[in-house]
């Protein structure tokens, strides 16, 4: 009996909540801040295109990755699941955000899934953590890039 894979990476950002959000939100930006090769958008989601039943294909060779936003929590949660591309079922993962006392922002990034393969479990712990431990500190440094721009804008205006 295979037992689920969990995996867990925790950052911190200077940067808010709200801005965290928009950025992992952001499908088509993935490849522009991480380690994501391509964005092909497949559907939008209800309402809006990156919004709850989306899906998207995030290519790094030599992955191709089929994955469905299947929760938003405005400025708190992003959360997603994977159709295809890894040797995983249930594939779930979730980005959560928290506002830290004297500014900026907790990132919390977890994933669980279920290897297809028998006795990879530790393998794509380790491959997992790998990805998520270098995500998280993109996604901070990319939220900080925004907001580090939007004030330099605002004093330039």
């Amino acid at each position: 009996m295979t037992h689920v894979v969990k995996v867990e990476v925790r950052g911190r950002s200077t940067a808010s909540p709200r801005t965290l959000y928009s950025v992992a939100k952001d499908s088509a930006g993935y490849p522009r801040w991480s380690q994501i090769g391509s964005f092909e958008h497949l559907c939008s989601g209800s309402g809006e295109r990156f919004g709850v039943g989306s899906r998207r294909i995030f290519r790094t060779w030599p992955l191709k990755l089929v994955e469905e936003v299947v929760e938003l929590i405005p400025d708190r949660c992003v959360s997603y699941i994977l159709h295809s591309g890894l040797p995983f079922r249930d594939y779930r993962s979730s980005i959560k955000f928290a506002p830290v006392l004297g500014g900026g922002a907790s990132i919390h990034w977890q994933s669980s899934f279920y290897p297809t393969i028998p006795g990879t479990a530790f393998l794509c712990r380790a491959f997992m953590h790998g990805v998520l431990s270098k995500m998280v500190p993109a996604l901070a440094a990319e939220a900080q890039r925004l907001e580090s721009h939007a004030g330099i804008a605002a004093v330039h205006v």
